[in-house]
């Protein structure tokens, strides 16, 4: 399922208007926005989907899982049923790219650490 047809499920869910919802994300959107990502014209950054998550009260995570596909046979679908790993990803999705890339760097060096102790 895509992002779009989530948000608009969602908010149709909660009985939110395009209006109602754009005005209780934080700092604000223009509802004509959210008419276009739930129209699937545009895909919202990271930072407005995690302000979107917020409004409509769902983890960041929600948007990724495919609630079709079996929630065990996916990664996301993994995380999202353990607590630290999707604390993990939503302060993941916080950093700027070059933190990102850091952060990137440090887990293979942790992986790569467990590996070697694990032989």
């Amino acid at each position: 399922m895509k992002i779009g047809k989530k948000i608009k499920d969602l908010r149709t869910k909660y009985r939110y208007t395009q209006k109602e919802l754009a005005a209780k994300v934080e700092d604000g959107i223009d509802y004509t926005y959210i008419g276009r990502i739930e129209r699937d014209l545009v895909l919202p950054s990271l930072k407005t989907l995690e302000k979107l998550s917020k409004a409509l009260n769902v983890d960041i995570s929600y948007f990724f899982i495919d609630p079709e596909a079996g929630k065990n046979d996916t990664v996301l679908g993994a995380i999202s049923k353990d607590p630290k790993k999707k604390k993990l990803i939503s302060m993941i999705y916080k950093l700027d790219d070059d933190t990102t890339q850091l952060a990137t760097e440090v887990i293979k060096s942790i992986l790569k650490y467990c590996s070697f102790e694990e032989k």
